[in-house]
């Protein structure tokens, strides 16, 4: 199974991608997740400030955190401008070529 993973891949979905990646036969194609994941707690602060925090840290059983690092990603591609500019999807030809080759 080939999986992608990028920049809006974001909370739940970060979340998604660690359970399918304890599958076996698993490859993590992309870039660096947002980093996201775990639950919000919303508080008021002195002045009605308002804000939110992450209150529970999400880690592999292996204890690597994912907070501030993103999913783990076995072969880096991520867009470029050029290619945006063309219309391709340099991430997924990445996959098609891993799985092709």
């Amino acid at each position: 199974m080939v999986l992608l993973v990028g920049e809006i891949s974001h909370s739940r979905t970060e979340f998604i991608a660690m359970s399918l990646q304890a599958g076996d036969n698993v490859t993590t194609i992309g870039s660096q997740t947002s980093s996201a994941d775990g639950n919000v707690s919303r508080f008021e602060m002195i002045g009605s400030y308002k804000t939110m925090i992450t209150g529970v840290g999400i880690f592999y059983p292996d204890n690597t955190e994912t907070q501030r690092k993103g999913v783990k990603i076995e072969m880096v591609c991520k867009p470029t401008i050029d290619g945006i500019v063309a219309e391709k999807n340099e991430v997924l030809e990445c996959a098609l070529n891993y799985i092709n080759n």
